[in-house]
């Protein structure tokens, strides 16, 4: 959970929830099982200003969020997808391991309509990323279970 300048509240999490509120989203539907999520809501949480889901074909989960100083979103997590979204001059753009688990990292608009940057990070081993945190130089800094 994080909260912005104009104290709205994000939430980033997981569900199974195939008809989970989407509005104002990146990504509308939900592409298999387990999807991760973000949804941000007014200060009174009387309202959802946007919300999506982020996957590919099979499990993923959000973990940790941080905002930017432009409150811009990053997430991150774990995906057993193939076809998680990345996007151009990703770090890995392609799933490192078949069996087991990739990290990830998430850049999304503070109006939740785009996903910026988007990358797997891990190896060909089970790897997963708890926490994202962004320095005072906006440096990104991830805590991951990378197995090497």
């Amino acid at each position: 959970i994080a909260i912005d300048k104009n104290n709205n509240i994000y939430i980033a999490t997981c569900t199974q929830s195939s008809d989970f509120p989407v509005t104002n989203s990146f990504q509308n539907n939900s592409n298999g099982n387990q999807e991760g999520c973000i949804v941000k809501m007014d200060n009174q949480l009387t309202s959802i200003i946007w919300s999506s889901y982020l996957g590919g074909v099979n499990d993923d989960a959000i973990y940790s969020l941080a905002l930017d100083d432009e409150d811009n979103i990053y997430v991150t997590g774990g995906t057993n997808s193939p076809n998680f979204p990345t996007t151009t001059n990703a770090y890995l753009s392609n799933y490192q391991d078949s069996i087991k688990a990739d990290a990830f990292i998430s850049k999304i608009t503070s109006n939740g309509n785009q996903l910026m940057c988007s990358s797997y990070y891990g190896t060909d081993q089970y790897d997963q990323s708890y926490f994202v945190e962004i320095g005072s130089n906006n440096s990104i800094y991830l805590l991951t279970n990378l197995v090497l």
